[in-house]
């Protein structure tokens, strides 16, 4: 038997429909809620060095600025990636601002 209060119980929930509402405005990226730390965790798919692309926050706002920033530094880094996808991220704050673009 695992015991949780309601408050344990709501932020779960809170965070999982985070991650199913940016899942599908983000097709480049892979996304999840992990229930230990209580963050969402992103991993990127396209194409970048090896080991991969991945972050994790606490609030989507914060989530959608590292991806925007790691995207960016492979942009910068990687001569082969040409799509700026941290636009992307930005354009997808759950608020509608412009807070999480890279600089």
């Amino acid at each position: 038997m695992i015991l949780t209060n309601e408050s344990d119980t709501l932020a779960d929930q809170v965070g999982r429909g985070y991650v199913e509402s940016l899942q599908r405005r983000l097709p480049d990226w892979w996304l999840m809620y992990s229930p230990y730390g209580r963050s969402l965790v992103a991993f990127y798919r396209g194409p970048c060095a090896q080991g991969g692309i991945r972050v994790e926050a606490e609030h989507p706002e914060e989530l959608l600025r590292l991806m925007g920033d790691a995207i960016q530094t492979q942009w910068k880094t990687q001569p082969g990636l040409t799509r700026d996808l941290s636009t992307d991220a930005a354009r997808e704050s759950p608020s509608g601002s412009q807070k999480g673009t890279a600089r």
